[in-house]
């Protein structure tokens, strides 16, 4: 399921994806370049994990982004997902070969560091509650792209 980003003043400022298959649970996102550094990415994550989570009853969620993108890296970070190590050349973009990071958040591996989460801990998932900054960006909504 992909849903639009958007802004009420604005409209569409970006997308944010929870791709479900046999093998994989991961968020995607994307927020247009005028909005970085805001939490929108961050909060869209966060819906589309939480979404997930309550929805397929996910035992791990895995995220990846590529090594050039260190700000994605911090998203995933504040989300409480852990980095699991580095995918060398996995990615093609033109002619150059991408380093890719990937992280990820089990229910209940030991390794996971959020408050809550991990064996014995619940059902919650890390980053779990609030919007980006606590809930403060009340104007972020979200639409089923169809």
């Amino acid at each position: 399921m992909t849903y639009a980003i958007t802004l009420p003043e604005v409209g569409v400022i970006g997308d944010a994806t929870l791709r479900v298959t046999a093998r994989h649970r991961m968020p995607r996102y994307w927020v247009g370049f005028d909005y970085w550094g805001r939490g929108y990415a961050t909060e869209a994550a966060r819906a589309v994990m939480e979404f997930g989570a309550e929805r397929f009853a996910l035992e791990k969620i895995k995220a990846r982004h590529m090594i050039e993108n260190p700000a994605s890296g911090r998203v995933l970070e504040k989300l409480g997902l852990v980095k699991e190590g580095v995918l060398l050349g996995d990615v093609v973009k033109g002619d150059r070969r991408l380093d890719i990071v990937m992280y990820g958040a089990s229910r209940s591996s030991p390794y996971d560091r959020e408050p809550g989460f991990g064996p014995g801990a619940g059902e919650a998932w890390p980053g779990k509650g609030g919007g980006a900054s606590g809930g403060a960006i009340g104007a972020l909504t979200y639409g089923l792209l169809l």
